[in-house]
């Protein structure tokens, strides 16, 4: 899964993921999550407000603040 925004286009750091997790209990398997925005500018892969999230054989890629955990991850 990729996108490309950056928080320069679209404001804050958490509006610019590629991939927003919500939801108690979540489990992601063998996935790659990007986002293509290149050096210059924030760009976050993934972003999480819950706990209990688990992440499995999966590769998380951006160029600065590639994950952003705001609770227990």
């Amino acid at each position: 899964m990729q996108f490309n925004r950056n928080t320069t286009a679209i404001g804050p750091n958490d509006l610019s993921r590629t991939l927003c997790i919500h939801k108690n209990d979540f489990k992601l398997y063998n996935m790659n999550i990007k986002n293509t925005v290149g050096p210059g500018v924030q760009a976050i892969a993934i972003s999480q407000y819950i706990s209990c999230v688990g992440l499995y054989a999966s590769g998380f890629y951006g160029y600065q603040d590639t994950v952003l955990a705001n609770h227990g991850m």
